[in-house]
């Protein structure tokens, strides 16, 4: 059966990851691929055949019926700029679809739980944002919960949610001035965390897109969808990511699994605040100020006594 929700698969400069990746893609075979690539740092040496190696992989090795869409960039513009106008390029095109990184690698389930709730929610306003991407045990009997959390580790979303989005979040000021947080974050680690994030996005400070994406969706009161079983394993924790470096232990132990299929589907929409407590400290590490001060202590000592 053919697979009609287009993919946009987003790749740089690991043709490892990528190849991997791909070849998850090229199982479902759908019908419409869009791939994305920002150019070659200058300054990076072998990056540029890096690039190149990526690039030529996906494109010689589509073997199946497929309409494909490319926007490789010649110069680099940067993790904010490459990845959000991207994502802009490809909704230009389409309603709604899947977007992937190259180092997110996709359980089978995760495409058809993707294309499901992308047709069920279509017209939903309330709904902004599928998950691919969840690290605690099942909660409940549903197939997924409502979230406000928005990750971005293989997710889909739609056309109608992403022409929202704002990569200056121009809108910071009002929303930090009439504490509009408190309204969306009751733990007040997890205001701090958020407010200090978006202000270094706001102040130009952080090359990233995915931050202004979530204050998107909460300023639009919007939901996202997070599925009882992780569906996406992370596989670029290595010195060739542009962010993820360093390994979470948690994250990394979440290997992929299937969903079952019919999917269940909530009753309520209703966010799982127990659920995004969890994902608070393990996609985030957002603790409590007198643990992360011990938590340093700790390395320190460590780092002193090796």
């Amino acid at each position: 059966m053919a697979f009609n929700t287009p993919i946009l698969l987003l790749i740089f400069n690991r043709p490892d990851t990528a190849k991997l990746v791909f070849e998850k893609i090229k199982k479902q075979a759908p019908k419409y691929l869009y791939i994305a690539s920002d150019g070659p740092r200058t300054k990076k040496v072998g990056e540029n055949d890096l690039v190149k190696e990526t690039r030529e992989h996906i494109l010689s090795n589509v073997d199946w019926d497929c309409e494909i869409h490319t926007l490789f960039r010649e110069e680099n513009i940067g993790c904010k700029n490459a990845v959000s106008s991207a994502i802009s390029w490809f909704f230009d095109h389409v309603e709604y679809g899947i977007i992937i990184e190259d180092d997110c690698l996709p359980s089978k389930s995760f495409f058809p739980f993707c294309e499901e709730l992308l047709v069920k929610y279509k017209d939903d306003d309330r709904i902004w944002h599928i998950d691919g991407t969840t690290s605690q045990k099942e909660m409940g009997t549903y197939s997924y919960q409502f979230s406000k959390y928005c990750l971005i580790w293989g997710w889909a979303t739609w056309k109608r949610a992403w022409k929202h989005y704002d990569p200056a979040i121009q809108n910071f000021p009002e929303f930090k001035s009439d504490n509009t947080i408190n309204e969306i974050w009751k733990k007040n680690e997890v205001r701090n965390y958020w407010l200090n994030k978006l202000e270094s996005v706001y102040q130009g400070k952080t090359d990233t897109w995915d931050y202004q994406w979530a204050f998107t969706v909460w300023v639009n009161n919007g939901l996202s969808i997070r599925p009882q079983k992780n569906l996406i394993k992370n596989i670029g924790f290595n010195e060739q990511a542009t962010h993820t470096h360093n390994a979470n232990p948690t994250l990394l132990a979440a290997n992929n699994q299937e969903v079952i299929f019919p999917l269940k589907h909530p009753v309520f929409k209703i966010v799982n605040s127990k659920m995004d407590d969890i994902c608070s400290v393990d996609h985030f590490d957002i603790r409590k100020p007198y643990y992360s001060f011990f938590v340093r202590i700790i390395r320190k000592l460590k780092k002193v006594l090796s």
